[in-house]
């Protein structure tokens, strides 16, 4: 099937500092974008990224999983973006 590739930049802002707080949330079953694709950004960023882990969620079902909500909402607070 046909895919749009679209380069997101994650190498270039692993190595630089970021100007803002970073939060990747990634389910370990996506069928589209594979795991790996966040956790190497997020190894790269080391404490300056958030990263949480959805396990087993899906690309379209991170909302579903209790700990989705909880962790979006600390990283607001904790970054003062609320």
């Amino acid at each position: 099937p046909f895919m749009i590739h679209y380069d997101m930049g994650s190498e270039e802002m692993a190595a630089s500092e970021p100007k803002y707080p970073i939060l990747i949330v990634h389910g370990t079953i996506d069928e589209t974008i594979p795991y790996r694709h966040a956790e190497t950004p997020a190894k790269k960023l080391g404490r300056r990224a958030n990263f949480i882990t959805i396990p087993n969620g899906r690309h379209n079902s991170l909302s579903d999983h209790a700990e989705y909500w909880p962790a979006l909402e600390k990283f607001f607070k904790v970054s003062g973006l609320n």
